[in-house]
């Protein structure tokens, strides 16, 4: 990556399925990244919000993308080094609504408490399966080995061994 960004003039955005700050890492530290990309796999708000911290470190933007219900615009709107939201269509998501808006290219968050999401029970009811699709998983995108499988102790290392 830091080689394509020395080759080309355009910036170099990337990080969109990246899962934790330590995956950011080696992008930030080696030059090889000119947008950092946060989505909503991102360790969500937290996580995210380590992240832009770090780019914030490094003077980098950062862009919000692919955000359920754009659940990330509360973040967005507190970080110095914003740039950008992918926002996806209100309305969209089909069992949850959000108290926002967009108006002139902004987004207007609502009056409602928390991030403003709001579940129809009733929909999720409908919508409900006994087993999942065959071939299906916990995200399109896949996760690491092991991920929210192991908690590592203080003295251990935060991984599982391949065997």
């Amino acid at each position: 990556m830091r080689k394509v960004s020395e080759a080309i003039t355009a910036a170099v955005a990337t990080g969109e399925n990246l899962d934790d700050i330590g995956q950011f890492t080696p992008l930030m530290v080696n030059g090889a990244i000119d947008v950092v990309q946060v989505g909503s796999g991102t360790t969500g708000i937290t996580g995210a919000m380590q992240v832009a911290d770090m780019a914030y470190g490094f003077e980098l933007p950062v862009s919000m993308m692919n955000c359920p219900a754009n659940f990330m615009a509360h973040l967005a709107a507190a970080l110095p080094n914003h740039w950008m939201m992918e926002v996806v269509d209100v309305g969209r998501d089909i069992a949850m609504q959000a108290d926002q808006r967009i108006e002139n290219g902004w987004i207007v968050l609502g009056d409602s408490p928390g991030l403003g999401i709001t579940y129809d029970e009733a929909r999720l009811n409908e919508l409900a399966v006994e087993s999942p699709s065959p071939g299906s998983g916990a995200s399109p995108w896949g996760r690491r080995r092991g991920a929210g499988l192991y908690q590592a102790g203080p003295n251990e290392p935060d991984r599982i061994d391949e065997e």
